[in-house]
């Protein structure tokens, strides 16, 4: 069986598991509020999947780096489905109070965690170079097309069955992919992890030794900071994008708005699976970028829904072009012993970015935002600051992108002599 065809097959495991964790994670929190009819408990649980793995994402790196690939994602298949039937156990013994539910789902998100790194790993090691790129289009469909499928699936199922029934399936779901896993155990999948790290260190001098190798490389240092910097001010984008929807058009309207959405993010990963991919992928995400900030300042120009939901569509199409070409910059210019760790290192500041995000939009918008759009234009409410904020943030995407491009050592690593491999 050809390397490819293994990646494939991987990826199939790790799409079946992020699927079931998905209709699971819905089903549970539209089952909580409906049992709680609380808000806060809503949006406590997801926080309580964010938080284990901004603590552990650091130290998996180091383990991806440390054993073999295909143990480490066994592991985590079995742990985190352990977690997941104790789930469905205890909700059949009709378990009422919340804390189990919580802790099941703070150690499963800690033991599926490791399919992240573990996945880019993969694709370093299996998938052919010119390849990657579609590979690294396929590692972002792993995320986004259960987003947009996960909540339709998990509402269709609540309205008929029990939540029982609902977990049960979602449970055959995530089987498929741990039966896959099982099956690549005896296959002769071998990375020799004595000629990717260097022997005998600890977890801390593991991590000192990634930290160490990406001080000295500046244009990776900067392609860093930049993507964080614009991470954050679309995470912010997107933790104000609901209450906004919500005052400028009905339930349904936003419904039909984050579907467009999620149908315009999973088609851009598609078309990344089809085609190559350009040559030069640092500029043309930079550029890519600078069409994102744009299209987001007419968003809080107009306030038309139909005109903002055909932006967003674009926007999200957009940025999983960049998602694919971003995962294949990684594959190719960051050395493979240091590339768990890395890539660890790297969810940990995405994961911590949401967290923030999630915590300082509603005081912004509320704040400040809201005041000087009073004060600039007369008119206060959640609508004119949340306008005011899209045009903020579109604006200093487009000021990144453009300070990008014009950085040396960041334009140099579209070289492929810069290539470690």
């Amino acid at each position: 069986m050809s390397k490819n065809r293994i990646f494939f097959l991987y990826w199939l495991a790790v799409f079946f598991s992020v699927m079931g964790d998905s209709i699971i994670g819905y089903a549970l929190g539209i089952w909580i509020y409906e049992a709680t009819r609380s808000v806060t408990f809503y949006t406590l649980f997801p926080i309580l999947t964010i938080i284990p793995i901004f603590l552990v994402s650091p130290f998996i790196g180091v383990i991806m780096d440390r054993y073999q690939i295909k143990s480490v994602i066994a592991f985590s298949f079995i742990a985190s489905s352990f977690f997941t039937i104790l789930t469905y156990y205890f909700i059949l013994q009709g378990f009422s109070a919340l804390w189990w539910l919580a802790i099941m789902i703070c150690l499963s998100a800690v033991f599926s965690c490791a399919l992240y790194p573990a996945l880019s790993l993969l694709i370093a090691n299996l998938v052919d170079e010119d390849y990657i790129s579609r590979a690294s289009a396929l590692f972002g469909l792993t995320f986004s097309a259960p987003s947009l499928l996960a909540p339709i699936i998990s509402g269709i199922l609540l309205a008929g069955l029990p939540i029982s029934k609902v977990v049960f399936l979602s449970m055959l779901i995530e089987a498929l992919g741990a039966v896959i896993v099982v099956i690549m155990l005896f296959l002769p999948i071998v990375i020799d992890k004595s000629k990717l790290r260097e022997g005998g260190l600890s977890f801390i001098e593991d991590l000192k030794a990634v930290i160490n190798y990406i001080r000295n490389r500046q244009g990776l240092i900067q392609f860093m900071v930049i993507l964080n910097i614009i991470a954050f001010c679309l995470e912010m984008l997107e933790a104000s994008a609901v209450p906004f929807f919500i005052e400028i058009t009905s339930k349904a309207g936003m419904s039909l708005i984050l579907t467009m959405v999620g149908i315009g993010s999973v088609s851009g990963g598609l078309l990344m699976t089809i085609i190559p991919g350009p040559k030069r992928r640092i500029i043309s995400i930079l550029l890519l970028y600078i069409l994102v900030g744009a299209q987001i300042c007419l968003a809080g120009i107009y306030r038309i829904p139909l005109i903002i939901g055909a932006l967003c569509v674009s926007g999200y199409f957009i940025l999983d072009v960049i998602l694919s070409l971003t995962q294949a910059v990684y594959q190719t210019k960051v050395d493979k012993k240091f590339l768990g760790r890395f890539i660890s290192i790297d969810n940990t500041l995405s994961v911590g970015i949401i967290l923030l995000s999630y915590l300082f939009v509603g005081p912004i918008i509320d704040r400040i935002i809201t005041p000087l759009s009073r004060l600039f234009f007369g008119v206060s409410g959640t609508v004119p600051g949340t306008r005011l904020l899209w045009l903020m943030i579109g604006g200093t995407i487009i000021v990144c992108a453009i300070i990008g491009y014009n950085l040396r050592d960041l334009r140099k690593m579209d070289d492929p002599s810069t290539d470690p491999r």
